[in-house]
């Protein structure tokens, strides 16, 4: 597209792209893809730069990003498309991954249900229980692995993918009723040193404990520490609850733990 009339038109940059032409003139007027020039007759024109810019803007919308992210990124002075693209391929890989084994262990669950074949009760749970960890790994494993060594972190990923089923429904019902009594004594405005809160104590105790062979109250002083400075585990026990628990399992854990 070296002159004019390798340019693409608004309509025909629509009919490669898919999307209508209405949403390129939005995407001009917010700067995020400008046209190469405007003709006389005041038609958009592209040219093969932005058609490659265009691409990466969808590929980008197909990875979830907001528009005004992309721009951000695509615009940045250190911008790699190719390192870019790296990035989303190995998570979207990892994503494939995950729901090819939930696909294979739900096939299996269609057999055994057919009673085309038998499944133990650890195969009809261990689908959510390499889930759990998957999720657990993106979220924390490289902190965990530099905080308490590679050893310890793999000896945590065994100790769980070894519950047994009754372990593993033990911590799921400890974990709900946990997060039902803290609201609970939040929206009774109980004190933390009444008898809920030491039931509260004593729950989050015997859970730590099923994860944790070597339980000491400094330990559990230390995720009470996690809890309060770490967003991220404050949001998965408020995302299951009414009211702003992580902050009362904070002062609860450290009113009995000390």
């Amino acid at each position: 597209m070296k002159n004019e009339k390798d340019l693409v038109t608004v309509s025909q940059l629509a009919n490669l792209s898919g999307i209508t032409p209405r949403t390129i003139r939005y995407y001009d007027k917010i700067d995020l893809l400008k046209p190469t020039l405007i003709d006389k007759n005041g038609h958009r024109k592209y040219n093969l730069k932005q058609l490659n810019r265009l691409q990466q803007i969808l590929y980008f919308k197909q990875f979830g990003f907001e528009l005004a992210r992309i721009k951000t990124m695509i615009d940045a002075d250190d911008y790699n498309i190719v390192v870019s693209l790296e990035h989303q391929q190995a998570l979207l890989a990892k994503e494939v991954k995950r729901k090819q084994i939930l696909l294979d262990n739900l096939k299996q669950t269609v057999k055994y249900y057919k009673g085309e074949i038998n499944m133990t009760n650890l195969e009809k749970f261990e689908v959510f229980k390499n889930e759990l960890i998957m999720q657990n790994e993106e979220k924390y494993g490289k902190e965990v692995s530099e905080k308490y060594g590679e050893v310890k972190h793999q000896q945590g990923i065994e100790k769980f993918k070894n519950l047994t089923e009754s372990d593993y429904q033990i911590s799921k019902d400890l974990e709900h009723d946990l997060i039902k009594n803290l609201d609970q004594i939040n929206e009774s405005n109980l004190p933390i040193n009444s008898e809920l809160g030491k039931l509260i104590f004593e729950q989050h105790q015997q859970w730590l404990k099923i994860f944790n062979d070597k339980y000491t109250k400094d330990y559990h002083l230390a995720m009470a520490t996690l809890y309060e400075t770490d967003k991220r585990f404050a949001k998965h026990y408020n995302s299951q609850s009414k009211t702003d628990v992580a902050a009362t399992l904070t002062k609860i854990i450290r009113n009995y733990a000390k």
